[in-house]
């Protein structure tokens, strides 16, 4: 019996406080790549950070752990699209809420279906594929 992998598609969307130098957003940015990969995720898409003024201030708990609230106007905003195992979805997910510079995110299942990978099928269709090719060829 084949051994059967369930992938969903995620997305990150996250404000990142808006006194983050452009080095360390692309450091936070490669941080979080690196976190996907570590579980064996795919990145299908990534929005790069764009600074942008909010429809109305936010107020959130950042900059350390002093319990002070602050009001945000503006944010830099970005997401990334990517695929994990389903049972991965709760680890990546509390990684991700640790993200200092991160005041305000949102980690959601895309509405596209699961994915399943039937890895013995698979490997049978591409091979029954190749052969058809090369006997075409000949």
């Amino acid at each position: 019996m084949a051994v059967k992998k369930t992938q969903k598609i995620y997305e990150f969307c996250f404000h990142i406080d808006p006194e983050t130098s452009d080095k360390d957003v692309n450091d936070l940015l490669s941080s979080i790549e690196k976190k996907i990969e570590a579980v064996s995720g795919e990145i299908i898409s990534k929005q790069d950070p764009e600074h942008i003024e909010l429809a109305y201030p936010i107020k959130s708990k950042t900059r350390g752990t002093n319990g002070v609230y602050l009001r945000f106007t503006n944010s830099i905003i970005s997401s990334i699209k990517f695929q994990i195992q389903t049972e991965l979805q709760k680890t990546l997910e509390d990684d991700f809420s640790g993200i200092k510079e991160i005041f305000r995110s949102i980690f959601f299942e895309s509405d596209r279906p699961d994915i399943v990978f039937d890895t013995e099928e698979e490997n049978e269709k591409e091979v029954k594929e190749e052969v058809k090719e090369k006997e075409k060829v000949n």
